[in-house]
């Protein structure tokens, strides 16, 4: 299965241990915030306000070390809760986002194939 963290950028560069990403996301809030490839435009929509560039990573969790719980958001959906740091063998790949005019994100052309290879929804679910 494959699961998606949004973060951004500058976080993302200046991880002092690059064998392991994510020390920032679980000092704040005890776990990593991630979400299934199906709910990933509902959860950048989040960022929509957000300055600083975006990525998006895509996580093999056969390959993740930490430990993953599906836990229930206000929203009553259930998204994936990474317990732990995220060993960089289990990034199975980096998008930067791209936003339009009014400030949504839109998929890129490698990551909308990336999400229909890793996911199984059509075009039209992600756009």
């Amino acid at each position: 299965m494959y699961i998606i963290v949004n973060m951004k950028l500058e976080d993302y560069l200046s991880e002092i241990d690059y064998t392991y990403l994510g020390e920032r996301y679980l000092t704040e809030a005890g776990f990593i915030h991630a979400s299934t490839p199906k709910q990933f435009f509902k959860v950048s929509t989040r960022f929509m306000n957000e300055k600083m560039k975006l990525i998006c990573l895509v996580i093999d969790t056969n390959k993740l070390e930490s430990t993953i719980k599906f836990e229930q958001a206000s929203d009553k959906d259930y998204y994936p809760h990474i317990y732990g740091r995220i060993n960089v063998e289990a990034v199975y790949e980096v998008f930067t986002y791209e936003k339009d005019e009014k400030g949504l994100f839109y998929p890129l052309r490698g990551m909308r194939s990336i999400l229909m290879k890793v996911s199984n929804f059509s075009l039209q679910t992600i756009r």
